[in-house]
C-alpha cells in the first residue's frame, strides 16, 4: 500500500511532467494518474475523518455522561492529584 507521503510525491512528479508536455499526447495519461492518486488520498482521508468524528462523538457522550452523574468535580480532583 502507498504512504500518503509517497503519493504526495508521485503526484509532485506528475505535476511537474505536465507542465513540460502541456499540449503533448501523454497529458491526458498523466491527469488521469493525477486524478487517481488524489482520489486515493481523498479516500484516506475519508476514512480518518470518519474514525476522528467517531472517537469525538464517544468522547462527547462520556463528557455528558460524566457531567449528567456530577463526576465532573470528582475527576477535577483526580487530574489535581495526577499533575503532583
Amino acid at each position: 500500500m502507498i504512504t500518503t507521503e509517497q503519493s504526495l510525491k508521485e503526484i509532485q512528479k506528475l505535476v511537474d511532467k505536465l507542465t513540460k508536455t502541456a499540449e503533448a499526447p501523454e497529458t491526458k495519461y498523466y491527469i488521469g494518474m493525477l486524478l487517481q492518486l488524489f482520489g486515493r488520498e481523498a479516500e484516506k482521508f475519508g476514512k480518518l475523518n470518519l474514525a476522528l468524528s467517531e472517537e469525538l462523538a464517544e468522547l462527547e457522550a462520556l463528557r455528558r455522561f460524566v457531567k449528567s452523574q456530577g463526576l465532573q468535580s470528582n475527576f477535577q480532583s483526580y487530574k489535581k492529584l495526577g499533575s503532583r
